[in-house]
């Protein structure tokens, strides 16, 4: 065991299980490539759980290690390429050793994918600014929608996309904080109508 090894073994006792793959010791398929920069410090990938992405480097490597084996794992592919699998919801760190022994860690944080779900909220709502974002398991809506039906029924939608509960105390939900345009303009007018009705009295103006 190198001295990278023991380092990224050593921080996965406090943090969590550790594991590492050299090169040349695993295979797996390419399902969608970032490219992580091993000359910058820290980056984040974003995972779908129990879905693969290729992470590309433009450096060579020699090894990949995750501190939390429970939230993802990772495979090296080729020098350049290594294959990430999301696990558990959650958030993890991967450590890279290149082929000059330098060093390079990125993020990874697991989610649920809602790309399908996006798409329909686009469809359901072609002018709304509507967006589903996953947080931990659950499905936090935000934007606009041009109408109060359209908004429950993206709701309503998105519910669809929760992954079933795992224990008592994991509950996932769908935080929904979509603005409506109608009620906003209505809330405005209200507001523009009393403004004008109070400086009115001021005026001595019966309103």
């Amino acid at each position: 065991m190198n001295m990278a090894t023991r380092w990224v073994c050593a921080v996965g006792m406090m943090i969590g299980p550790c594991a590492g793959v050299v090169f040349g010791q695993s295979q797996g398929k390419a399902s969608t490539a970032q490219v992580v920069d091993l000359s910058e410090s820290v980056q984040r990938v974003t995972v779908p759980l129990h879905g693969s992405i290729t992470v590309a480097t433009r450096a060579e490597i020699v090894r990949a290690d995750v501190i939390a084996q429970d939230v993802a794992d990772v495979q090296v592919l080729s020098p350049k390429r290594i294959l990430i699998t999301g696990r558990a919801y959650g958030t993890t760190s991967v450590v890279l050793l290149g082929a000059d022994k330098s060093q390079s860690v990125f993020e990874v944080s697991v989610e649920l994918d809602l790309r399908r779900l996006n798409e329909t909220i686009r469809k359901i709502d072609p002018q709304s600014e509507a967006k589903a974002i996953s947080v931990r398991g659950s499905i936090l809506l935000t934007g606009r929608v041009s109408s109060a039906e359209r908004a429950k029924r993206i709701a309503e939608l998105a519910a669809l996309f929760l992954p079933s509960s795992g224990t008592q105390q994991q509950t996932f939900t769908v935080q929904n904080h979509l603005d409506v345009a109608g009620e906003q303009q209505v809330l405005v007018r209200c507001i523009v109508a009393e403004m004008n009705r109070q400086a009115a009295r001021e005026l001595g103006i019966n309103g």
